[in-house]
């Protein structure tokens, strides 16, 4: 039958293409066509959940040129400080807010979100303003990979290149933001790709947390 309709098609002018290949579970093929709505989703899937992603992934989105080594001796004053309690394990994750130009008038934010005791206590805050970037490998699409990696242990939790909004002062140079953490503090130090010394920008000294881990989504239930 499927040989027939190959041929009707070809008969009436459509581009001829080739059939294709049944896949072993018969409800792929019979799967139908995305929507408009359902394909703009589905671009900020990541392409797998595998440890492969970190393989993959652009320097934009893990920045594997920063090490640990290179950011926990920035010095200087902290403009930004803040204090949360916590107990136990807090998560992070790193979000470029491509829905703040539709919604504000704004041209995006990076944000840092921080989820506490067991998920109950959430804070978030702005790193700057950024051009919302797509990323493929990480969970929600805007959020970053963690520089933890698979296994989620590390002081690094993440490093990432971003770009300044059209028309910013910058030139469209990058700017590279790392976070990582010192005893019980996760720190935020930044520097544009050309310079070589890093600046402090925010400080978060947690009190009786007990470990840190990056994440790829700002919902981690």
């Amino acid at each position: 039958m499927r040989a027939w309709i190959v041929i009707v098609i070809a008969a009436c002018g459509a581009p001829q293409m080739a059939p294709k290949q049944r896949s072993a579970d018969a409800s792929v093929d019979a799967m139908p066509d995305a929507t408009p709505d359902a394909a703009e989703t589905a671009a900020a899937v990541p392409e797998d959940y595998g440890e492969e992603r970190w393989k993959h992934a652009t320097l934009d989105e893990l920045d594997t040129t920063v090490t640990i080594d290179d950011v926990k001796q920035t010095k200087g004053a902290w403009p930004t400080r803040k204090k949360i309690r916590a107990n136990g394990r807090v998560m992070l994750a790193l979000e470029s807010d491509r829905w703040v130009g539709a919604q504000d008038g704004k041209t995006g934010v990076l944000r840092l979100v921080v989820i506490a005791n067991g998920d109950g206590d959430r804070s978030s805050y702005e790193l700057g303003a950024v051009k919302p970037e797509t990323f493929a490998h990480s969970f929600d699409g805007d959020t970053y990979l963690s520089a933890q990696g698979p296994t989620e242990e590390g002081p690094l939790l993440f490093a990432v290149r971003t770009i300044g909004p059209d028309g910013a002062p910058d030139g469209g140079e990058r700017r590279q933001v790392a976070i990582y953490v010192e005893g019980a503090s996760v720190r935020v130090v930044e520097k544009m790709l050309s310079e070589t010394a890093w600046k402090p920008r925010l400080k978060i000294d947690f009190v009786g947390a007990t470990s840190f881990v990056g994440i790829e989504t700002t919902d981690p239930h």
